[in-house]
C-alpha cells in the first residue's frame, strides 16, 4: 500500500492524526521508478532502460528517513536537540 502515498498519508491521519509533510516530490518520483522495476522489467513507458546507481539508492534513504522523523515528531520537522 506504500506504493499509494497518498492513501497511505489520509490513512495516517485519520488513525494516528499526524499530517505527511507538504513536499514529497522524492519519494513520489521514487514510485514511478518503482513502478518501472515492479511492472516494466526496468523500463520505462517508452521501452528505455532505468539504470540505478548508489547515489539513487542513496538519495531514496534519505528522503524515506526524512518521512520517518516526521512522523515520529508527530508530522513537524523534527526538533533540534539540545545537545
Amino acid at each position: 500500500v506504500w506504493h499509494r502515498l497518498g492513501l497511505v498519508g489520509r490513512m495516517f491521519h485519520d488513525t494516528l492524526y499526524v499530517a505527511f509533510p507538504p513536499d514529497m516530490k522524492g519519494l513520489h518520483s521514487a514510485l514511478f521508478v518503482r513502478h518501472d522495476c515492479v511492472h516494466r522489467n526496468g523500463k520505462t513507458k517508452d521501452g528505455e532502460e532505468r539504470v540505478l546507481n548508489e547515489s539513487d539508492i542513496k538519495a531514496l534513504l534519505a528522503e524515506a528517513d526524512k518521512l520517518v522523523k516526521w512522523i515520529e515528531a508527530g508530522g513537524k520537522e523534527e526538533a533540534e536537540s539540545p545537545f
